[in-house]
């Protein structure tokens, strides 16, 4: 038994000086960093090429979130779930389209590479940056599918 818990030992230490080189790629301190620079590609013209790419499911699951929020969100609750959930109370305040970034790389029928995108843009960027950058993005590119009109008929 003591030779099983050495070998584990000396597996967990050499784990440990592993992860604590500068040029491993499982350093989590330096990760965003390392990122970054062996990053060629801009946040805006990733997100843009993303929602091109997809445009049909940004379109569809954004204004399904969207008319959700509107018609069936309390504001209040929002706030207390989640931070992901006060960033999409945040950008809808901001930018009038609620993007909970989280369905839309997790949603279990979202195209494979959507979800691989998202999820290494929020790993490099971080959730807010990129839920700001596509609402951005929509708002410039799309607002006529995106745009509150009031009508007033009497």
């Amino acid at each position: 038994m003591p030779n099983v818990l050495n070998r584990v030992a000396k597996r967990v230490i050499r784990l440990i000086k592993v992860q604590n080189c500068d040029h491993c790629p499982y350093v989590t301190m330096n990760t965003r960093k390392i990122a970054k620079e062996n990053n060629q590609e801009d946040i805006k013209n990733a997100i843009a090429r993303i929602i091109k790419e997809n445009e049909k499911y940004f379109i569809y699951e954004i204004r399904r979130t969207t008319v959700d929020h509107i018609i069936h969100g309390d504001s209040e609750i929002l706030k207390n779930l989640g931070y992901s959930h006060a960033i999409a109370l945040e950008i809808f305040e901001k930018y009038g389209s609620f993007i909970y970034v989280g369905d839309l790389c997790s949603y279990v029928h979202s195209p494979r590479n959507v979800k691989y995108e998202l999820e290494k843009l929020i790993h490099i960027y971080g959730l807010e940056r990129v839920t700001e950058e596509i609402a951005i993005y929509l708002k410039n590119n799309y607002s006529e599918r995106f745009d509150i009109k009031m009508i007033c008929s009497q």
